[in-house]
């Protein structure tokens, strides 16, 4: 555990370029309260410790809790020659859920599937998060921000491709 409120979270690295990222770096200051890991200690203000600078969901806009009761558990990881799973129980992570457990499917050579099953005791909005550091553009002329986005590396041919398979958002 480094104490970051990042369960379940992930970055892409492909052809030597991180396609999906956490959200930057910060200094490690011991007089700026960087090491005060106490429930509301100073760590907890560090804008690149937060869920939202990195690759999973939100909860009506909040992130994970913070705390050695909010871990997460890998269920189980597999690799053969043509593809490779992980699958993550973050539950514990969110108070507010009842379930979030996230499935990556690698199917080799360029294809990524993540699945969040995700539950809560009521009614709330899920808002997922993904970190991406290069140019970034929506494609299609839907007006909503599901659908298929494209981020692509500068002065290369290299791209990656995310279609977001899920509901629309609830007007």
């Amino acid at each position: 555990n480094h104490s970051h409120l990042d369960t379940a979270s992930f970055v892409l690295t492909a052809a030597g370029q991180n396609f999906i990222d956490d959200g930057g770096h910060w200094p490690y200051g011991h007089s700026l309260g960087f090491f005060d890991t106490k429930p509301g200690g100073k760590r907890w203000d560090f804008p690149g410790l937060a869920t939202e600078c990195h690759s999973t969901i939100l909860v009506d806009g909040q992130g994970q809790g913070y705390g050695d009761e909010h871990d997460g558990t890998i269920v189980g990881v597999g690799d053969w020659p043509e593809f490779a799973f992980a699958t993550v129980d973050a539950t514990r992570a969110y108070p507010q859920l009842s379930r979030f457990v996230r499935y990556f499917l690698l199917i080799r050579p360029d294809t990524l599937v993540i699945v969040d099953d995700l539950a809560a005791p009521e009614r709330v909005r899920f808002g997922w998060r993904t970190i991406l550091p290069h140019p970034t553009r929506r494609t299609g002329n839907d007006g909503d921000t599901w659908g298929t986005w494209v981020t692509s590396v500068p002065d290369t041919r290299l791209s990656l491709t995310i279609h977001c398979l899920a509901p629309k958002p609830e007007e």
